[in-house]
């Protein structure tokens, strides 16, 4: 029988598809929150399965940064 897929395993394999993302345009994509988000992502970054790669820019405020999974990985 296959296992459900954690939260964080979906966002994990939504950032190798997409390469570069934002965690702004994966919370829009997946129909979470913000908040939400920003918790898989830091478990994540915790974990180091992925890394932010560089900031986005445009706007006013703190600015997004880039997320891909870690090439050391591959």
């Amino acid at each position: 029988m296959r296992r459900s897929r954690t939260f964080e395993e979906v966002v994990f394999w939504h950032i190798y598809d997409c390469q570069h993302c934002l965690r702004g345009d994966l919370a829009d994509r997946l129909g979470v929150s913000p908040a939400t988000m920003s918790r898989a992502v830091a478990l994540l970054l915790d974990r180091e399965l992925v890394v932010e790669t560089g900031v986005a820019g445009g706007g006013v405020g703190r600015k997004p940064h880039w997320l891909q999974v870690n090439p050391k990985l591959a």
